[in-house]
């Protein structure tokens, strides 16, 4: 007789997803810090083309909270762990690539 949640097997999904879910947490964090850096008046845009790229990190920083939500979402009710992982795969890069760009374009605005 199988009881569900009470196998091997789902103790060690329930394990994986609460700590997907924690690094989700902490990645959410780490969005909204960065989205103070650039609110705060060291993130001042100067120019037009400043302006243009702080509304694109701006957009940026907005999709990745709507990804970062809809992954959890989608952990919580349990889907494929070959799918979930392919989200937070491509969510990861997204943040490490807008990560990048704030860090060049806080850099930019320091010597400029």
């Amino acid at each position: 007789m199988h009881l569900s949640g009470n196998t091997l097997t789902d103790i060690v999904e329930t394990k994986d997803h609460y700590v997907l879910l924690q690094r989700l947490g902490r990645n959410r964090s780490d969005i909204h810090q960065f989205m103070a850096k650039l609110s705060s008046y060291m993130g001042e845009p100067r120019t037009h083309g400043q302006f243009k790229r702080f509304n694109r990190l701006r957009q940026m920083a907005k999709d990745l909270v709507v990804s970062n939500e809809e992954i959890g979402s989608t952990v919580r009710h349990g889907h494929n762990e070959f799918y979930i992982s392919g989200l937070y795969q491509k969510h990861l890069a997204r943040f490490k690539s807008f990560a990048h760009e704030v860090s060049d374009y806080l850099g930019e605005l320091k010597e400029g």
